[in-house]
């Protein structure tokens, strides 16, 4: 999949493919619960969040992926985080 666009796919792609690398260097502890409901575009940085804070400072993530949703403009694709 090509990582271009403004919408969500690419935004989650980042944010995964981020967490999974972090975990394969073994910063990060992705594991293997099963989940009750699904995870939205919109829940994927919250959720990975306490698992991967080597990608997710616990003081400044939050903040970072803040401005960037709502700083870019609507024409132009979400830098990757």
């Amino acid at each position: 999949m090509g990582l271009d666009g403004i919408g969500a796919a690419p935004w989650a792609y980042s944010l995964l493919c981020r967490s999974i690398m972090s975990h394969i260097a073994g910063t990060a502890r992705l594991d293997c619960e099963a989940l009750a409901g699904h995870v939205n575009h919109f829940d994927i940085a919250d959720y990975l969040a306490p698992r991967d804070p080597a990608s997710y400072p616990p003081d400044t993530w939050r903040a970072h992926y803040r401005r960037i949703a709502l700083d870019t403009p609507d024409d132009q694709p979400y830098p990757f985080p």
